[in-house]
């Protein structure tokens, strides 16, 4: 085995192909990447069968699901692995054991694993990329970190996604809506068959509600594979109440939970996580209502309606993230509106966003982040200005939020490029 440490790993790895960078579609050998994965995994020796594999798949919320399924069982002593995407300021971000980014030991050990096993794949299997590299050394990692449990975040789609690669036993679908449509299809159908492709034979799935042709499809798929569905709005719910959150599942209510991720799209999130925490529960994980209370109150998720004094951050990144933060913006500040300083992708949907957002808005700083992938600021002044909506260009997201009023709230949103942006210029870590 090569004996490597942190800064080789992170070296190596920078020199593999990274389509969140480049744009395009990872999919373009349609199952290769997939295949790929399970291949490595394989010479791997399997590390995703020493412990119970929750995956989480869906356009909008899913790491922040993601998130509280790993605190709850935390909190219930089941040391668990979450591996999210994408990163706020570093890759190492993106795997985490018992809520802690992974060390440079760990990286270094688990790099070196999945290294020698990289160099076993053919030329006939393709490049491997930096997210199949990434998604096997989450893998390692939490073998290595006699993890009892694992919480996969889906990178994109979920049929050809390399977590799918892993063995699962839970899949775990947030809220569908409309995004990479170039890659996944046009419509809520097409995207929610890509989402659902997750759901295997008689695995235990989760479903937060969703709109009926959404719906419709994750039914009909749970069916077909025979797996036991829980529906948000029909097998699970959530109210509001003086004391905090109450989710009911079945015939259980959870009261009284203490959120501290803000916003009111978070609760429909948290239910599902619940949800979630309480199926992978049945397959060896014991919790009870203790155990799910500081679950919840211990989740942390930044850059996720999270508010800094005047400011808020959010990655709200296509019309169903914005329509939802404008519902929060609403419901957390009654009657005001807000500078939003917004950058978006090249690929995202900006007119759709723009338009969730503009009775909200006094005006939009325009701006472009780092990202290659990012919409120039004069395209993103130019469409706020055909809605009839004051706009300025900022040379970056930190000359954004020195233009900031003292008096007005500022919204920082359009992707979570810019929100790491934002959390940098604030003196914000992770």
């Amino acid at each position: 085995m090569a004996c490597l440490d942190a800064a080789t790993v992170r070296a190596l790895v920078r020199q593999l192909p990274d389509y969140e960078v480049a744009g395009g579609s990872p999919f373009a050998g349609a199952e290769a990447g997939l295949r790929r994965t399970a291949k490595l995994l394989d010479l791997l020796g399997r590390p995703d069968i020493r412990y119970l594999v929750a995956q989480v798949a869906g356009t909008n919320g899913k790491g922040s699901t993601a998130a509280m399924i790993a605190s709850i069982l935390e909190a219930a002593g089941a040391r668990t692995g979450l591996y999210t995407s994408p990163h706020l300021a570093r890759w190492e971000e993106r795997i985490r054991i018992s809520g802690e980014v992974v060390d440079d030991d760990m990286l270094a050990r688990a790099g070196a694993l999945v290294l020698d096993a990289a160099l076993q794949l053919s030329p006939d299997d393709g490049e491997l990329t930096r997210f199949e590299f990434w998604t096997a050394l989450a893998c390692v990692s939490f073998g290595l970190s006699s993890c009892r449990a694992a919480v996969l975040e889906v990178g994109l789609g979920g049929r050809y996604d390399a977590t799918t690669a892993a063995r699962v036993d839970l899949a775990v679908i947030t809220r569908i809506g409309l995004d990479h449509t170039a890659i996944l299809g046009a419509s809520i159908p097409a995207i929610a068959r890509e989402k659902a492709a997750i759901i295997r034979e008689r695995m235990p799935t989760v479903s937060a509600p969703q709109v009926h042709a959404a719906r419709d499809v994750i039914v009909a798929t749970a069916g077909e594979a025979a797996a036991p569905l829980l529906l948000g709005g029909r097998d699970f719910n959530w109210r509001r109440t003086p004391e905090g959150l109450d989710v009911m599942v079945l015939e259980q209510t959870y009261a009284g939970l203490r959120l501290p991720l803000r916003g009111a799209y978070q609760e429909e999130n948290a239910a599902t996580a619940v949800t979630a925490a309480l199926a992978l529960g049945t397959l060896g994980i014991k919790l009870n209502p203790e155990m799910v209370s500081a679950g919840i109150a211990a989740t942390r998720w930044p850059g996720r309606f999270e508010v800094i004094d005047h400011i808020v951050l959010d990655g709200a990144h296509n019309p169903d993230g914005a329509r939802a933060l404008a519902a929060a913006l609403r419901g957390e500040f009654p009657g005001e509106r807000f500078s939003f300083v917004l950058g978006t992708m090249r690929d995202k949907d900006l007119t759709g966003m723009l338009q969730e957002l503009v009775s909200l808005a006094v005006k939009v700083i325009a701006v472009r982040s780092a990202s290659p992938r990012a919409r120039p600021a004069e395209d993103v002044a130019s469409s706020a200005r055909q809605l009839g909506l004051a706009a300025v260009v900022a040379e970056s997201v930190s000359a954004a939020l020195s233009r900031r009023s003292d008096t007005d709230r500022t919204v920082v949103c359009g992707s979570l490029a810019v929100v790491a942006e934002a959390r940098a210029a604030l003196g914000l870590s992770d």
